[in-house]
């Protein structure tokens, strides 16, 4: 979703811009013989990719005021970065990943260009500098840029590290890209990014609103039913009502039944939007969501859903509620050095410590910034 901070009322006012599971099925084959929407390259590859360069100013204190508070709900703070870039194609970033070692950072935009670059971090895991940034075109099934088709609204991304396959996620109709990325000197290359397949949501009754569509794509791990297919959770309901539970879908199974119905709906609360999520290893849910008002400012939460309501979600019978609530890690707002935080990853450092790393969405406006923040959650 692109959403737009203008410096106003209390310091920041926003401005919304268009932006934009199937019945239960049984089957718990291998999601590596699914076939979806198979597509072949047909021209040489045209997409663009560059250096860029990133200068990032530190965030050591996260409260206003307070810059001796770390601990924030179940989570620590350990550091942050405030990213800029003088290259045109910078910003509007809506989804992130970070390497299972924590030192190399892959985003997408809402424009659909990707982002590589390495990340520099501290012993405690905070994070220092970008460099050896890249970005480049997300490119369609001919290899040519995807900006202009039905699925460059692109807003959420999920890598598959063991295959060097990445899953974006789109808005409009809503669905996701499945690309290929060679592995070069110890990270994905991204400029040879290869489309393999389209997961297409299915046509909803009633329609969910395209710029309020897919806007969460969260790879089950092993430790689930359906594991190594996707989550993807809509940003709002079909109402476009706040106070709608928010539908969420299985991508994955097979063309037939790909988001039919959903899967379950992940419960509204206090009229936040869901802007991403991801899957810890041991089958914990992360969601981030985002909450904006003239009279309440800007707010952030990232709440959890544990393994066991997922897993009697995803095996309960389709027809009932399916709902997933979950609690809350943290709640950041005006208070706190935040921007628009529309994306989240989650990394397992050596030690065994889990960190979540936000991204802010900027929405190419100079009056808002690309913030990095990373949280060490509680055991």
């Amino acid at each position: 979703m692109r959403v737009r901070l203008l410096s106003a009322v209390l310091g920041l006012s926003l401005l919304a811009s268009a932006s934009h599971g199937p019945a239960l099925a049984n089957s718990t084959k291998s999601a590596d013989s699914d076939i979806v929407t198979r597509v072949k390259p047909k021209l040489k590859p045209r997409q663009r990719h560059r250096n860029i360069t990133v200068q990032t100013t530190s965030i050591s204190s996260l409260r206003y005021g307070k810059p001796d508070q770390t601990r924030f709900g179940k989570a620590v703070f350990v550091g942050g970065l405030v990213l800029s870039s003088p290259d045109r194609w910078w910003g509007g970033f809506s989804g992130v990943e970070i390497s299972p070692d924590g030192k190399h950072l892959y985003a997408i935009s809402d424009r659909s260009y990707w982002l590589q670059a390495d990340l520099a971090q501290s012993p405690s895991g905070a994070p220092l500098a970008l460099t050896n940034a890249r970005m480049g075109e997300l490119p369609s099934s001919q290899q040519i840029p995807l900006k202009g088709s039905a699925q460059d609204d692109t807003e959420a991304l999920r890598i598959d590290w063991r295959r060097g396959a990445l899953a974006v996620g789109y808005e409009k109709q809503g669905g996701a890209l499945l690309y290929k990325a060679p592995e070069t000197n110890g990270s994905l290359d991204l400029s040879k990014l290869q489309l393999l397949e389209i997961l297409e949501l299915d046509k909803q009754s009633p329609p969910l609103r395209a710029n309020k569509s897919i806007e969460a794509l969260a790879r089950i791990p092993a430790s689930l039913p359906y594991s190594g297919r996707y989550l993807a959770i809509a940003e709002r309901a079909a109402s476009n009502k706040y106070q709608d539970d928010r539908p969420a879908f299985l991508l994955g199974i097979s063309h037939r039944s790909i988001g039919k119905t959903p899967i379950g709906h992940i419960k509204a609360q206090d009229g936040l939007d869901i802007t991403d999520a991801v899957f810890a290893t041991d089958g914990t849910l992360y969601i981030l969501e985002r909450r904006f008002s003239i009279a309440g400012g800007l707010d952030i939460r990232v709440r959890r859903i544990r393994k066991s309501e997922i897993r009697q979600a995803f095996t309960k019978d389709a027809n009932g509620p399916n709902l997933l609530g979950g609690d809350e890690v943290f709640k950041l707002g005006f208070a706190h050095n935040i921007d628009n935080m529309e994306a989240i990853a989650l990394h397992i450092a050596e030690n065994g410590e889990t960190y979540l790393t936000l991204l802010s969405d900027d929405n190419y406006n100079f009056l808002q910034r690309t913030v990095l923040l990373r949280f060490r959650l509680d055991q």
